[in-house]
């Protein structure tokens, strides 16, 4: 589908939007990858994948710090008519209670719509008063906690909206899709004159190997140490990758 836009939007003459996120679908760092052992990795996977492409890149509130899913326990903790439908409708067609909850952990748009989390004060600094939806978990990503880690998501994000003003190919190179066929690892490069950026990215919890052309330097990595070995990248859990070759 990425690639469709890209390929599409640059025949036309156009120019893509780039997200992952709204306020109208659950968090992609919750919905594609993994928020537990791997979630600095994921959001910094998804944040490259992006800001790699052709287009302006969105930021959605939270993905800075890599917010994950609302994951409501109880259909009285939602709020939206479109959650408390599919909750009931559910229930009609025979799903049990309880799938029905992790269906909607997963799927609803409201799971985007928690507080930001500013900090680690009551409703995360949002507000004095009460949210329209309530946190029901506690988590310890913060901006107050990350904005000063040097390997947090968000000193990644700052890093990739800095090389985005300083390397053209970024803006104005073409994209090419490798092996559309790989359900694991999303290859692609962008080009411009004589300068090739290759990005890849290991949507999977399993290491996987590819090969590489000959790298001339890595720009970013959301792991420390890039595994190469010859003609061959190793890629760990939800590892993603941008490169000159």
């Amino acid at each position: 589908m990425l690639s469709d836009w890209q390929t599409g939007m640059a025949a036309g003459g156009g120019w893509n939007a780039l997200f992952w996120s709204n306020h109208d679908q659950p968090r992609a760092v919750s919905r594609f990858l993994d928020d537990g052992q791997y979630r600095d990795q994921s959001a910094k996977l998804l944040a490259l994948v992006e800001f790699g492409l052709q287009g302006t890149p969105y930021i959605y509130q939270g993905e800075e710090i890599a917010m994950k899913n609302a994951n409501f326990t109880a259909v009285d903790q939602y709020q939206d008519a479109e959650s408390i439908n599919a909750y009931q409708q559910m229930l009609s067609d025979g799903i049990d209670e309880a799938l029905a909850i992790k269906i909607l952990q997963q799927k609803l748009r409201e799971n985007c719509r928690i507080p930001m989390q500013w900090d680690q004060t009551a409703h995360h600094g949002f507000t004095t008063g009460t949210p329209w939806l309530m946190p029901v978990e506690h988590d310890d990503y913060s901006v107050a906690a990350k904005i000063h880690e040097p390997n947090s998501v968000f000193a990644f994000y700052q890093e990739l909206v800095r090389m985005r003003k300083l390397v053209p190919v970024l803006i104005e190179g073409d994209y090419q899709l490798f092996e559309p066929e790989d359900e694991a690892v999303y290859t692609y490069q962008r080009h411009l004159d004589t300068e090739t950026i290759r990005v890849m990215a290991n949507f999977t919890g399993q290491t996987q190997v590819r090969s590489i052309p000959h790298v001339k330097d890595v720009l970013m990595d959301n792991y420390e140490q890039p595994q190469f070995d010859g003609q061959q990248i190793t890629l760990r859990p939800y590892e993603a990758i941008m490169m000159r070759v």
